[in-house]
């Protein structure tokens, strides 16, 4: 083995990860595949997690251990693994992931026998805090693609977030040294694999080689996905207080991607229009972008804030009215169903039901989770008490991707029976059959 230049580079970024950090290295130096180096690059974490790496580079020549002087972000500790990789392929791992032994392994095999193919990962298992399996994600046969703009479309659509962790799989490093990287950005992974489609295949494994952890203190919890503009700051501290456009960024970026990817001008002319098909289905995202620019005005400002929050209460109403007409076509009348609004629409809207907040405590809105366990109890709960239907008005969509575990429990459990712009309703009483294989009913990294 070359320990000098390696056939493979992992670049672990962490922040404060003693939690869970000497499982995922554990997985790592136990691949059956051992021509690899380990970085680590430590974001000035506060707790142990720098003793349990030291440890490591003691140990396994592979291993390489650099700490920032401070806190540089997401981002730009994400970036800073590559930067110092020296690796054909690479891979990022996160603190709290777990690789099977055989994952390295068989992504090589299939980088190194298929030369159009960039990006290698494997189907993928989401496991809770303590290592039991509890959802299998979805596999995504379009980024295998031959036609470069139906790749692209799968990258940027909102279905990706639901399927396997593409960006947590082996990549052509000469093709990614090609790209900008991780921008200091929400959502940032999507411009960087929608530009490496347009480089290449992306290769899915059949079988599930990689289970990635979801649990409370996760690095992609850290921030509110309603408030982008506040959530910059976990990928760039440098961006705090600043006036930042996030959807148009995430458009910039799919745009520039398109521009610098090896196409011919049939191909780029296709990605432009899944581009446009995403900026219409984003336009809400994007208005709201201009809409927080115009209050950094002077004098102007606070006007064009006041009248758009007067077009925006009317458009309210009107969305209401609307959607209850919706809501009528799958659940009776005095029928008792559980809300989630977020407190915001009002017992009048849904007179003709008997309707529970969630959270809800003696009747009453309690708030949001703490986190999806807490979802899935309280929802398991008010089962109990024979609540046939939950309810997701439009102004709870987030949850679908701030509370994803509990998001995938009523996907894999329950039928949904209903689903457009104003809710999307499950039926808790018509249960799905989901199974996890037997010798998946618990990792071992061992």
């Amino acid at each position: 083995m070359n320990i000098q230049s390696p056939k493979v580079s992992i670049g672990l970024p962490v922040y404060n990860g003693e939690n869970f950090i000497k499982e995922a290295i554990d997985s790592i130096l136990n691949q059956t595949f051992e021509d690899f180096e380990l970085i680590i690059s430590d974001n000035a974490s506060s707790d142990r997690t720098e003793a349990i790496c030291q440890l490591y580079v003691t140990q396994d020549r592979r291993v390489r251990y650099f700490r920032n002087l401070e806190n540089l972000g997401a981002a730009n500790n994400f970036n800073r693994v590559f930067r110092a990789a020296t690796g054909e392929y690479f891979k990022w791992a996160a603190h709290d992931d777990v690789c099977a032994p055989t994952f390295i392994a068989e992504c090589v095999k299939v980088l190194d026998r298929e030369p159009t193919i960039i990006l290698c990962h494997a189907r993928t298992i989401t496991i809770n805090a303590q290592g039991k399996p509890f959802q299998q994600l979805k596999s995504n046969a379009e980024i295998n693609s031959t036609i470069p703009y139906k790749r692209f479309r799968e990258f940027i659509s909102e279905e990706i977030f639901q399927s396997s962790n593409p960006i947590s799989g082996l990549i052509r490093a000469d093709v990614l040294n090609k790209t900008p990287l991780l921008g200091n950005y929400p959502a940032h992974d999507l411009p960087l694999l929608a530009e490496l489609s347009l480089h290449g295949r992306c290769y899915q494994i059949p079988e599930y080689l990689f289970y990635s952890r979801d649990h409370s203190q996760r690095g992609s919890r850290a921030f509110d996905y309603r408030q982008p503009h506040k959530a910059i700051v976990w990928f760039d501290p440098k961006m705090a207080g600043k006036l930042i456009f996030p959807s148009w960024r995430m458009f910039a970026e799919y745009m520039a991607g398109i521009n610098r990817a090896p196409l011919s001008w049939r191909d780029r002319l296709l990605c432009y229009s899944e581009l446009a098909k995403w900026a219409k289905n984003h336009q809400q995202n994007l208005g709201r972008d201009l809409i927080v620019a115009t209050e950094y005005l002077p004098v102007i400002g606070a006007k064009l804030a006041k009248a758009y929050r007067k077009g925006s209460e009317a458009r309210w109403l009107k969305q209401v009215r609307q959607s209850v007409k919706q809501l009528e076509t799958v659940i009776s009348k005095e029928e008792t169903f559980i809300l989630v609004d977020e407190n915001r629409l009002g017992k009048e809207t849904f007179a003709q039901w008997r309707t529970i907040p969630f959270l809800e405590r003696e009747g009453k809105y309690w708030g949001l989770p703490a986190d999806d366990s807490t979802a899935i109890q309280e929802l398991e709960r008010l089962r109990q008490l024979k609540t046939n239907f939950i309810v997701f008005a439009w102004s709870s969509f987030w949850w679908f991707d701030h509370y994803s575990q509990f998001y995938d429990y009523l996907r894999s459990k329950f039928d949904c029976i209903l689903e457009n712009n104003y809710f999307v309703v499950f039926n808790l009483q018509r249960e799905l059959e989901f199974t996890v294989p037997n010798e998946l009913e618990r990792v071992e990294v061992g």
